[in-house]
């Protein structure tokens, strides 16, 4: 879904203006959620943002 909407430009307007962090939240992710949160995060977010998720989810 999420990359439908990017590939519709919907996100290229203000206020979303600057770099977006995009996919999914949990409280309290276990390993297996933590993995799933980085593929998607791998799919949909700027490398930027994706690698501050690798440093947060794989210290």
């Amino acid at each position: 879904m999420i990359n439908q909407l990017k590939a519709s430009k919907c996100f290229d307007s203000n206020p979303f203006e600057s770099d977006l962090l995009l996919g999914l939240q949990f409280p309290d992710p276990d390993m297996d959620l933590k993995e799933l949160v980085l593929k998607i995060s791998e799919q949909v977010n700027s490398p930027q943002w994706h690698k501050k998720m690798l440093a947060s989810y794989r210290p």
